[in-house]
């Protein structure tokens, strides 16, 4: 399998116009068989999405795209909200299959993938499953129909990239750092959330030529929002007070603003004595247009919703996946969706965000800021 990008016609994931795809079509998903409608309009036929609690800003942003798509291609839509948790929403899966009901497809974002197989198979059973956010592993491979979401690996890559700029540009400026390549710390998401770990790794692998001495990394509890950073950045930073932190890497900007207020509070001076690096940018933007965090990366919840639910509506009209891996495009306007196979992944563009290009970044019709929102 190797890696594309769309062209502008087909930046959506569910336009797949390569000329040099490399993979025929095939059965869109376990048990569940597709007879291909030729039409982009639902109809009226009902789509369910799993997914996390919209108390979690991301989240709230992701659903209200997946909502609004779902109305612009005619199709009902149900949303069941979990807090962050597997069993529960296991138990929301076996609710739903007992009521009978047979979506046209489903929307699956997984609390803990390691841990989801049963319930992925057994929706796979009734509809094609069209997983989001979370990466897909080994185990659900078969079962899930195709992947449209964030690129977790590549947004830890280029948060790690960040960091090593931030780096070069403080050494430069006559910063003094506690250690060799500066100590950092790590606020990442729950463990067994799998964006978790692709996140570190890929800020690992961007940055193992000189990495960074890691004193902790410090998993997330709650809503991953900036009461969650504030209160974990409360409890670790005293400890480390003696040996000095220089860096910090949050595996996103919600988390990054609680982290901020949280150095503030233990006598940093973000921006200035210490650096914070951020994954997605989410919720508070106002620490990166004060410098206070360095960067953030792109990785637009209104896309991401925006972009499942048009894969499941051209999967369901073409009735078919190919096996390409493709990256969407950052274009300024939203591609025009066609019938057509869709790809087995399809990756949201992540690309750096600093206080300069806030203002002036464009994708699919949203603003720097509506790409946070």
């Amino acid at each position: 399998m190797r890696t594309s990008r769309l062209l502008a016609v087909g930046a959506s994931a569910v336009a797949l116009l390569l000329a040099s795809a490399c993979g025929g079509g095939g059965s869109a998903s376990v048990g569940a068989q597709i007879q291909a409608t030729n039409s982009l309009d639902g109809g009226g036929k009902l789509l369910v999405a799993f997914m996390p609690t919209a108390a979690a800003t991301y989240v709230a942003s992701d659903i209200k795209a997946v909502k609004d798509t779902a109305a612009e291609y005619h199709y009902e839509i149900t949303v069941f909200q979990n807090n962050f948790d597997q069993a529960q929403q296991d138990q929301q899966v076996q609710q739903f299959l007992a009521s009978g009901q047979k979506p046209a497809a489903v929307i699956w974002w997984p609390s803990n993938v390691e841990a989801s197989v049963n319930s992925v198979r057994q929706l796979a059973r009734i509809a094609p499953v069209i997983q989001i956010n979370q990466g897909v592993s080994a185990e659900t491979e078969q079962y899930v129909a195709a992947y449209a979401g964030a690129n977790d690996g590549l947004i830890g890559t280029i948060a790690g990239q960040q960091a090593l700029e931030a780096r070069k540009a403080d050494v430069a400026a006559g910063r003094t750092l506690h250690s060799g390549n500066g100590n950092l710390i790590e606020f990442s998401f729950p463990s067994g959330y799998k964006a978790a770990a692709d996140r570190h790794d890929g800020f690992t692998e961007a940055t193992k030529a000189a990495p960074f001495d890691l004193l902790r990394d410090e998993p997330a509890t709650g809503t991953l929002d900036a009461a969650d950073g504030f209160n974990h950045a409360s409890q670790v930073l005293p400890k480390f007070k003696a040996q000095g932190v220089d860096y910090v890497y949050a595996q996103n900007l919600d988390m990054g603003s609680g982290i901020v207020e949280a150095l503030e509070q233990n006598g940093y001076q973000p921006g200035k004595d210490v650096t914070v690096v951020a994954g997605n940018c989410s919720g508070n933007l106002g620490p990166l247009q004060d410098g206070k965090v360095y960067s953030a990366v792109v990785q637009p919840p209104l896309m991401e919703g925006r972009l499942a639910v048009r894969t499941a509506v051209q999967l369901l009209a073409s009735g078919k996946v190919t096996d390409e891996t493709v990256t969407v495009e950052p274009s300024d306007t939203v591609p025009e969706l066609t019938v057509g196979p869709v790809p087995k992944r399809a990756y949201l563009p992540a690309v750096p965000l600093t206080k300069d290009c806030l203002a002036t970044l464009k994708i699919w019709g949203l603003s720097g800021r509506d790409l946070c929102s």
